[in-house]
């Protein structure tokens, strides 16, 4: 839906630079052909045109003479210029075909949907992402869950991959293959193991505990209440299962969340095998080993949308009853309880805990800090002392792991950084091996429950469900993990007759049919039990901190848009870097604030310019009050172009399309960038300057919709800071130069016309003049906007404080438009005397006709324009720029022959061209004397300047181009940033255009490491 919508047109914003000069030059068009017009009547009155013989007739009416300097001067204007731009955004289009950001795991290159806006992807100022598997990779693994009160963790994914390890370890060391018992025994754990169960009471938090708990007690509430749970699991989804040709069991899911949450309910022993029309078959394993298989008739899917944030789906049971099973965000699910009030009161009062918990645990960090400066021996010891104190329950492992990480510098994706804070072995046992089907789990053990996990008090109290459940689920989003709640109530046959009907004409109608198919959902969707809540891992994508590190120092803003709760949201912010350690967090929260109050104390302390990073944290809901609210819209865009980083959670597609153009409309001159992998992210890519779509998981629709599409967040960092910049800068120069050698050509036609009396006599030749722009000067402006390289791509890496050259339009602008014209004026200025005064005035010339006179200001003019562009313009150059350069002099001489020779022998006004190069004027002496000095004179005056400029008023582009011909020029570079150092210099011999891999790489700024702090106002 999101992508059938009209998408604007987009246009560069160096576009709107041009159409004004165009404007610009349309003036000064009219400017010069008024005042030759003038002239030539002032001349005619002044020299009695019409009082001499030869003359009679030869006025020329004013309507002539008009249009004629029009023609004349008309090629200042160059309709080429958007001709000849096309085909140089050809050359960039395949100079774009790039190794660094092709993607070997998933086959991915990068693609280009459009050549339209290149030039906008040196200019971005604002980077909008989404969060999965844009940020993240988008593997879902089933990590936590929360049951009747009880959390557990889940960790067989974990215990495959290290067996895995293990095994191919000792194929490696050439050892014995029957090792396989003793590694499922005892696991030898990588020091690169994501290591979570070390962290957890290994008796009583591990889920396989949770299913060993279920067999001994089947009756107790909590097991009855554990079956639900995993029932639902098993068929609140749409995934179809597939066979393979060695009869496993695999699944097709239409997300990567619901195949986690499949392969769950797999390993908890509901294996879905079967999904015929409008039935589910489920297999399972009895107790005495037997294998059952259950049918479960599906009634009817209410599909899950971005609006909804649900989805449910209605099941008759091989009972007979009905039951219907709903899962979505916390937000959707909560408020359609039967206790919805107790559940809302509840949240509030684990949000008011949380956020104490959260206040208290910032100043201890920051005494942390204090300590470990002032005593590092007693700081490291208290630390120790911490960690290796007994856990005894979810709780105070979730606070202990977040306590840590909120600690380190540079803050990982949380399974990244498990293995430093409990080193250990996973969890496993004999009967936990790799073998996931529902076979494996054997009866459990004889074992004393007596001190279980499970609080079977607990689990029977309605009240402290809801207390242990909200805060389980505050705890597993500040560990960055998705959460997704569970409900079902069991209907009525009546019930479910009389709301089928509804449905029916729902999803018939021919008007409105998908809000008359949500409305009729809301009717079942009423009156729901508790189920319990799943925690899903995703982790972090390779080199996404590095890259908003770099994006940041781009003076670029990362805002992060996504659908997750907002303790998750700021987790994955913090591992991703978008928060700071001393970030200052400002969280608006509609539920807590008066939110034109909480707005106004954040600007006043924004303004004041005192915090060294700050991010707002808004959700969805609040977001949606505040553009309600005109005034407190304006107040709120006010404020987050002022803040560094938002973070926006539990946002649906149009808010995010929204906060789009709120910068585009706040900042005009700011360029924005989407970027997301998903279809709830188009509306948000197609409302950027700039929209990028990562080929993900989720499909290609945002991949076929953006301008461009890459494989991995990462590589944002090399379309940027490399190819974006190359491209404006290119584009840039090309346009410029195309202006400058319109002004020194044509001009020329301008001075001689005061010579013949402003009668509109043309200086060069007709034919020689209509290949000036299409043979002689073409390909030096051209290789200019196609070759031109002013950095290496190692250079733009490792310092991205260059990328601001195409945000502050460096590349072209007014004053370096007029820059360039004046040096086109005083170039056409030496070019006309150097003719007229040295050529015209030399008494013993053979020929000084204006045929000999109009070739040699050619002549000079094609010379000077293929050596300042591809001479001193240019600054990278090889084989294929010293040709182009060379071709354009050697096409114009070879010329000068043909057209003698083509020329007729009578003689033409008013030129006599033919064998007049040849024979008659380029035989002279004083011709080529008078052509090189011409030459030589513009030659040295434009390298005066450049020389002057680059001494005296030097740009970071001069300098950094001094620093690459330094002998330490990668010691320099490895200064400013350590770990990418090492890859450029194995590169740094490697493709000169493409550079070397990705630039990833430490900040150059040493920031002094402080917490990140919510900032309250009362």
């Amino acid at each position: 839906m999101n992508s059938n919508r009209g998408a604007p047109a987009k246009s560069p914003k160096m576009q709107v630079w041009l159409n004004r000069i165009v404007l610009f030059l349309v003036c000064v068009l009219l400017i010069i052909t008024a005042g030759c017009t003038g002239g030539y009547y002032m001349w005619r009155a002044r020299y009695n045109e019409g009082g001499v013989w030869y003359l009679t007739g030869a006025q020329v009416p004013f309507v002539q003479i008009w249009f004629g300097f029009i023609i004349m001067f008309n090629a200042l204007i160059p309709l080429s210029l958007y001709v000849v731009l096309e085909v140089i955004k050809i050359g960039q289009f395949l100079l774009m075909s790039d190794v660094d950001m092709y993607d070997e795991e998933t086959d991915t290159p990068l693609r280009i949907n459009t050549t339209t806006i290149f030039e906008n992807l040196g200019q971005i100022s604002y980077v909008l992402s989404d969060k999965t598997g844009t940020l993240t990779e988008n593997k879902m693994r089933f990590r936590k869950v929360t049951i009747a009160g009880t959390a557990w963790f889940h960790d067989r994914d974990i215990q495959q991959e290290a067996m895995e390890r293990q095994a191919r370890k000792h194929r490696d060391s050439n050892l014995p293959k029957n090792v396989g018992g003793e590694s499922a025994q005892e696991p030898t754990q990588p020091t690169d193991t994501l290591d979570y169960s070390g962290s957890v009471p290994q008796s009583e938090a591990n889920s396989m505990a949770m299913l060993d708990y279920i067999k001994a007690r089947p009756d107790s509430a909590f097991s009855q209440k554990a079956r639900l749970f995993i029932l639902a699991l098993a068929l609140c989804h749409t995934a179809t299962p597939e066979k393979t040709p060695e009869g496993e069991v695999t699944f097709s899911a239409s997300s990567p969340d619901e195949l986690a949450l499949v392969q769950a309910a797999r390993d908890f022993g509901l294996l879905l095998i079967d999904r015929p029309s409008q039935t589910i078959k489920l297999q399972s394993e009895m107790p005495d080993g037997k294998v059952q298989i259950d049918s479960y008739e599906v009634l009817d899917v209410i599909e899950f949308s971005s609006d909804r944030k649900r989805m449910s789906i209605i099941i008759r049971m091989p009972d007979g009853r009905i039951c219907i099973f709903c899962k979505g965000a916390d937000s959707a699910i909560i408020p359609r309880l039967n206790s919805s009030r107790a559940a809302a009161q509840k949240v509030a009062d684990v949000e008011r805990k949380a956020s104490e918990r959260r206040s208290a645990e910032a100043g201890r960090i920051m005494e942390y800090h204090r300590t470990s400066v002032s005593s590092p021996g007693l700081a490291f010891n208290e630390a120790r002392a911490s960690m290796s104190s007994p856990r005894t329950s979810m709780h105070a492992f979730s606070r202990r792991s977040t306590d840590f990480q909120r600690q380190s510098i540079l803050r990982e994706s949380i399974d990244e950084s498990r293995p430093a804070m409990f080193p250990g072995t996973p969890y496993s046992s004999a009967q936990h091996g790799a073998n996931f089907s529902p076979s494996s789990l054997d009866t459990p053990q004889e074992m004393d429950w007596s001190n279980s996990t499970v609080d079977e008090a607990i689990a029977s109290n309605e009240a402290a469900i809801f207390d242990r459940c909200f805060t389980h689920l505050d705890e597993f989003a500040s560990d960055g993990l998705r959460t997704l709640m569970f409900a079902h109530r069991f209907l009525q046959e009546s019930e479910y007759e009389k709301w089928k009907k509804i449905y029916n004409e729902a999803t018939t109608s021919l008007v409105d049919r998908q809000k008359m198919i949500e409305e009729a959902g809301e009717l079942i969707e009423q009156k729901f039990e508790l189920t319990g809540a799943t925690a899903i891992e995703d982790r972090l994508q390779k080199g996404v901190p590095e890259t908003v590190d770099k994006l940041r120092r781009a003076s670029i803003k990362v805002w992060m848009l996504t659908g997750d709760k907002r303790e998750t949201a700021i987790n994955i912010a913090h591992s991703a870097r978008i928060c700071k350690p001393f970030s200052d967090i400002f969280i608006i929260d509609v539920k807590t604030d008066v939110l034109s109050d909480k707005i106004t104390s954040i600007l006043m302390e924004v303004s004041k310019g005192m915090m060294a990073h700050s991010v707002l944290v808004i959700d969805g809901q609040t977001l949606t009050v505040v553009e309600d609210d005109p005034a407190l819209k304006i107040m709120f865009f006010d404020l987050v172009v002022r803040i560094d980083a938002v973070v926006c959670c539990r946002a649906s597609p149009s808010q995010k399309a929204n906060l789009v153009n709120c910068i585009r409309h706040t900042v005009p001159g700011s360029l924005t960038l989407a970027i997301g992998d998903g279809a709830n992210d188009i509306a948000m890519i197609q409302a950027a300057h700039v929209g990028v779509g990562i080929s993900g998981k989720e499909g290609l629709q945002a991949a076929r919709v953006a301008d461009y599409s890459i494989a991995q967040f990462r590589f944002l960092q090399r379309l940027l800071f490399v190819h974006g910049r190359y491209v404006y800068h290119r584009t840039g120069k090309y346009i410029l130069a195309t202006f400058w050698k319109e002004i020194v050509f044509y001009i020329v036609q301008g001075q001689f016309q005061y010579f013949v009396g402003y009668t509109g006599t043309s200086l060069y030749e007709k034919w020689s003049l209509t290949l000036f722009n299409i043979v002689f000067t073409s390909l030096c402006v051209i290789m200019l906007g196609t070759f031109e390289i002013d950095l290496k791509a190692e250079t733009l890496l490792a310092i991205p404080e260059l990328y601001t050259y195409g945000q502050r339009d460096e590349a072209f602008n007014l004053h370096k438009y007029l820059g360039w014209m004046c040096m086109a004026v005083v170039d056409n200025v030496i070019v006309y005397w150097a003719m007229y005064g040295d050529w015209s005035r030399i008494r013993s010339t053979e020929d000084d006709g204006i045929f000999a006179m109009g070739q040699l200001c050619y002549t000079v003019a094609v010379v000077v324009i293929n050596f300042k562009l591809l001479g001193l313009e240019l600054h990278t150059k090889n084989w294929l720029t010293t040709a182009g350069a060379i071709w354009g002099p050697f096409s114009w001489f070879i010329w000068q022959f043909v057209l003698a020779a083509i020329s007729s022998r009578s003689f033409q006004i008013p030129y006599f061209i033919r064998d007049g190069f040849a024979r008659h004027f380029g035989r002279q002496i004083s011709w080529w004397a008078t052509a090189l000095g011409a030459i030589i004179a513009v030659c040295a005056f434009e390298i005066g300047v450049s020389a002057f400029r680059r001494i005296y008023f030097p740009t970071d582009q001069d300098l950094w181009q001094e620093i690459e011909q330094q002998p330490d020029y990668h010691q320099i570079l490895r200064e400013y940033d350590p770990e990418s150092a090492h890859e450029y210099t194995k590169n740094s011999e490697g493709n000169k255009h493409n550079g070397t891999a990705d630039g990833s790489g430490k900040s150059m700024h040493n920031e002094q490491d402080q917490p990140a702090r919510p900032r309250s106002f009362s």
